[in-house]
Order: C-alpha cells, then structure tokens, then sequence
C-alpha cells in the first residue's frame, strides 16, 4: 500500500488548519485598522478541531500588535484514521494583519515548522512550504471569546491572554 499520496493530502489538510488567518478581501485603510485595534491587540490563546477530520486538533496562540504585525505558534496533532500514523507539529508564523472589526486579513505569511514526533521531523518542512501566504476570516464575539471562522468553514475559538507572546518566542 501506497502510503505517500495520503501523506501528501493529509500535509495538505494541516495546510489549512495550521494557517492563523487567511484572507482575499483588499487591505482596510489605517483608520478602520486603527479602529478595530483596540479589540484585536494583544495575545490570544486559539483552539479548533477539524469539522471534517475528527482526530485533527489545533491550539495556539497569536499576538496581533498595534504595528499591524502579528506572530503566532500554534500545535497541531492529527492522527490518520486507516493508518497508524500520527503528525504532531509547532507551527510558528509572522506576517501582517488588518481588519474591519467583522472581517479579518492576515497576509506575508512566514512559516516554520518543527516536527514533535519522528514521523513529523520529515515532513515538517515540506508541511510549512504547502501553507498559505494569506488567510481571511469573519469574526464574531460570542460574550468574551472571539469567534473565528475561515473562508474554508474552520472555526477557532480564542480568548485573550494577560501575556506577551512575543516575549517567549
């Protein structure tokens, strides 16, 4: 059995989740960012589990800074249902960030990715090279948790940390 094209799609799959944001709306103006920043500033810890693969977790954080730019780490454990397989990866990213306060935009994505498990340290690279360079999503706040939602339908739940990321990495 043939076990690299599942590999490749899975890699695929971990693609789309691991990215923090990615957006295709056009850039805002300084003044709606600076508006909607007051919201969004600071450390946020991040979780999603995968609505059409049940054994795929992410969790991270992201920090949006009043720069425009943003960091994030973000763990990222999948487990292949027919294979006894399992990817664990830290997927760390830079780039920067706008927003309207309902739609939000990350692009210049950077990545790097560290494997966490054998199997992982030899895909990791080719895992970062298959992430996108952008991501788009709609928010929403349900009380004080952000709510975000992909233009793929991943949604990830996030709440504000008291810390600075950037400081830890």
């Amino acid at each position: 059995m043939n076990t690299n094209n599942g590999v490749t799609a899975t890699l695929g799959l971990l693609a789309l989740f691991c990215s923090p944001m990615a957006w295709s709306a056009s850039m805002l103006d300084d003044t709606k960012k600076a508006d909607t920043q007051p919201h969004l500033l600071g450390v946020w810890q991040c979780n999603a589990v995968s609505s059409d693969i049940e054994s795929a977790t992410f969790e991270g954080e992201v920090e949006y800074k009043a720069d425009g730019t943003f960091i994030s780490e973000v763990k990222t454990e999948f487990e292949m249902p027919s294979l006894p397989i399992e990817f664990l990866f830290l997927v760390s990213s830079t780039g920067e960030w706008v927003s309207d306060g309902v739609k939000l935009t990350e692009s210049d994505i950077n990545y790097s990715a560290k494997g966490l498990n054998d199997l992982s340290v030899k895909f990791a690279d080719a895992m970062a090279s298959q992430l996108p360079t952008s991501a788009s999503w709609t928010l929403s706040w349900n009380g004080t948790t952000l709510v975000k939602t992909s233009e793929f339908g991943q949604v990830q739940q996030c709440i504000k940390q008291t810390k600075t990321l950037s400081a830890s990495l």
